[in-house]
């Protein structure tokens, strides 16, 4: 990115800067473009698999724009794109669709092409520019957003937060409209920051670190709590009573999933997409 030259960082997410300096943002979309090929799905990714295989997630907002999600076998109709995604694309002027494997196809060219809208667009100039429907800054949100949210929220029993740092609104502000344990992985805990909640509650669990470390150590945690209960259980009550406690651990862990299970689904998603890490 150093040879655009950009006035400051956030600037290839702008409209104006991509009407004038399109190549930019191109280049770096040639990097985030979700193929499977270079980035591929993480533990966490696979473990929002696991809870929909479970039956208990209810949705994914994701501010992420690289389509992992979708590529760990997250269904489509569980995930919220909030800055958008690679699926579509679009005229920054007029709004016209355009073919996304079109568009893909000349960004992805060499040299690149600048997409150019067919209604509006006068190609070499810098009217009807065509971009991925990804979010830049000053555009609203995908509406699917707006159409969830307030019913996600109200429903919402759990509030999971995965390496975030909640500067950006309005995603930002879920954590406000819920009334549910929040539970926080983050490398930093957001509470020692300058502008963390705003006077939004407190996270009630803090699990600081890598998400994905955090998350394979949750699972740990669930073991150990279960070997640590039938222990208890065979040495506090007769055999009988201690089988029947086992057999109602066993079916809650088959439920909620463990370590072994989740490191299989995440696996089979890496070999699926050809690559081993």
């Amino acid at each position: 990115m150093h040879k655009f030259n950009l006035p400051y960082p956030e600037a290839i997410f702008e409209l104006q800067y991509y009407r004038k300096n399109p190549l930019a943002f191109i280049t770096l979309a040639k990097d985030l473009w979700p193929t499977g090929q270079r980035y591929k799905p993480t533990i966490s990714h696979s473990f929002m698999k696991l809870l929909d295989s479970k039956g208990i997630l209810l949705r994914v907002y994701t501010q992420n724009i690289d389509g992992l999600e979708l590529l760990a076998g997250v269904p489509p109709e569980r995930l919220v794109k909030c800055h958008g995604h690679f699926s579509s694309a679009s005229c920054i002027d007029c709004g016209e669709s355009y073919d996304i494997e079109k568009c893909r196809m000349e960004m992805l060219n060499e040299p690149p092409i600048v997409p150019t809208c067919l209604k509006c667009g006068v190609q070499g100039t810098a009217n009807g520019r065509v971009k991925p429907d990804i979010v830049f800054f000053g555009e609203e949100l995908p509406q699917r957003f707006s159409s969830f949210v307030d019913i996600d929220t109200g429903k919402c029993d759990l509030l999971l937060i995965l390496g975030t740092s909640l500067q950006v609104y309005p995603v930002a502000s879920i954590p406000q409209l819920v009334d549910c344990p929040v539970v926080l992985f983050n490398r930093e805990d957001l509470n020692s920051g300058k502008s963390f909640w705003n006077g939004i509650k407190n996270v009630d669990i803090f699990e600081k670190g890598d998400c994905d470390a955090r998350l394979v150590n949750l699972y740990f945690y669930v073991v150990r709590i279960t070997h640590l209960f039938l222990l208890h259980v065979y040495v506090e009550n007769t055999f009988l009573n201690a089988l029947h406690y086992f057999i109602s651990i066993k079916t809650l862990c088959s439920k909620i999933g463990l370590l072994d299970e989740l490191e299989n689904i995440h696996n089979t998603t890496l070999r699926q997409l050809g690559g081993d890490s």
